[in-house]
């Protein structure tokens, strides 16, 4: 089945807090929000997906890349002036490849079971159905009137107080609602379509699950809350999948994950700013010769420069922006990046070498851990590594130097630059086992030895 998720809004509301950043890359618990309703659409089974984009098309086109490394087939499709919700729904149509497909708002998330809505959906024979949520306070959204079957009543406007039945941004609509929805102008699928539904086939399903926002400054900071980082942020969603049944499937993918300061790029005092940005020698080469591998490409990096108050979520994402900016230019990319918020005085399950950032890579990606790499500049990175089985590669980049002069962490390698470790990585996968166990060495330039890792 096919999802569309509605990508193009301007979020005005969330200026003050993220910029100009598209609102569905806006920074939640350390990751785009993006990241959080492609792993939600995974965890239920909905692999094919087209991102329907409008402002800041090229940036989430670049954060959300082709999807493979996710187990996903990302699609775009790009409008060039605002359309709306339905206008938006109606451009994408010659990319949506199921009868009935389901849409997503790129700015709200609920915990409902997908395959139970599409049950319902055709056991109704309904033409639309809306996934509503349950919420304490009505006023910012309207409600949604139900009739005792789940046929919608009607709808009541913005501005009534008190608990009430919501849309919650998740519908299942037929190809024939689809055709019908006007193309080469604005449409609103709320305002225009959906009303116009009403006693012919519009149906309405309560999910169970908590209903996330982010519309809003202050829903931004409560989603905040709620996706948190040790929680590997599926864990409010009852009713998803686990991903952990990819997890040893040997058809999963494989993950390398990258230290970011002193492996990706230049090491800087708290990098706040994109200006500071700059990439190691052979750090794009080395990435694109893993990402040519198919292997997937994460980065896992601690930034306690947001608890100490150094700088904001904007601000680290505009520096992952610049990331991704300089690697694409060099034909790299990254498929994710996973951050550590806290400070190394919480005592979090995510800071390294804590395993947190590596678990929940690996339920997102449904891949498994002990058969990844793990590559950094210092001793936190190599005991991450050790951390969730990977095989693991120190770099004499950053404080590498210094690592492998005091004893290495009793790292699997010992490389000099990113570059050098796609070359040690592609041996490891063309050797008999694949798996890069029990052959600990150091590489350099002039040769190749055994490795003492008695220290």
């Amino acid at each position: 089945m096919t999802a569309v998720i509605l990508c193009g809004g301007l979020g005005t509301r969330l200026r003050p807090v993220i910029g100009d950043l598209p609102k569905i890359l806006a920074p939640i618990a350390g990751r785009p929000f993006l990241h959080s309703l492609l792993a939600y659409l995974r965890g239920q089974g909905i692999t094919d997906v087209v991102l329907a984009t409008g402002h800041g098309a090229a940036a989430v086109a670049a954060c959300g890349g082709d999807g493979s490394a996710r187990g996903l087939r990302l699609r775009y499709s790009e409008e060039t002036e605002p359309l709306g919700t339905g206008g938006a729904i109606r451009l994408a149509a010659p990319q949506i490849g199921s009868d009935p497909f389901l849409v997503l708002n790129g700015d709200s998330l609920v915990g409902a079971d997908l395959a139970r809505t599409v049950a319902f959906h055709q056991e109704r024979g309904a033409r639309a159905t809306l996934v509503l949520a349950e919420v304490p306070d009505k006023t910012r959204f309207g409600s949604v009137l139900l009739e005792p079957d789940g046929r919608v009543a009607g709808f009541v406007e913005k501005g009534a107080s008190g608990p009430g039945r919501i849309n919650a941004g998740i519908y299942v609509m037929n190809r024939e609602v689809l055709q019908a929805i006007p193309a080469g102008r604005s449409v609103s699928v709320e305002r225009e379509v959906f009303p116009a539904l009403v006693g012919r086939g519009l149906y309405g399903l309560v999910a169970p699950g908590p209903f996330i926002d982010i519309g809003t400054p202050e829903a931004f900071a409560e989603a905040q809350r709620r996706l948190r980082i040790a929680d590997c942020g599926l864990q409010i969603f009852p009713e998803a999948r686990n991903l952990q049944s990819a997890i040893c499937n040997p058809q999963s993918p494989r993950l390398v994950f990258l230290d970011r300061d002193g492996t990706l790029n230049v090491e800087r005092y708290y990098l706040s700013s994109p200006e500071q940005v700059t990439l190691l020698p052979g750090a794009a080469e080395g990435v694109r010769r893993m990402r040519e591998m198919g292997l997937a490409t994460v980065v896992a990096t601690n930034q306690s420069g947001l608890a100490r108050g150094y700088f904001d979520a904007a601000a680290l994402e505009r520096v992952h922006e610049r990331l991704r900016a300089l690697l694409a230019e060099a034909g790299a990319a990254v498929d994710a990046i996973y951050v550590c918020p806290h400070h190394p005085d919480e005592g979090c399950d995510c800071r390294k070498p804590a395993p947190g950032m590596g678990r929940r890579a690996a339920r997102d990606f449904g891949a498994d851990p002990a058969r990844a790499f793990v590559i950094g500049d210092k001793v936190c990175d190599i005991h991450f590594g050790q951390a969730i089985g990977a095989t693991t590669l120190l770099v004499r980049t950053g404080y590498g130097a210094e690592v492998e002069a005091s004893g290495g962490a009793g790292a699997d390698y010992v490389v000099d630059d990113l570059r050098e470790a796609a070359a040690v990585i592609q041996e490891e996968l063309e050797a008999p086992s694949g798996l890069g166990m029990g052959r600990r060495r150091t590489r350099s330039h002039e040769a190749t030895k055994p490795r003492n890792t008695q220290g």
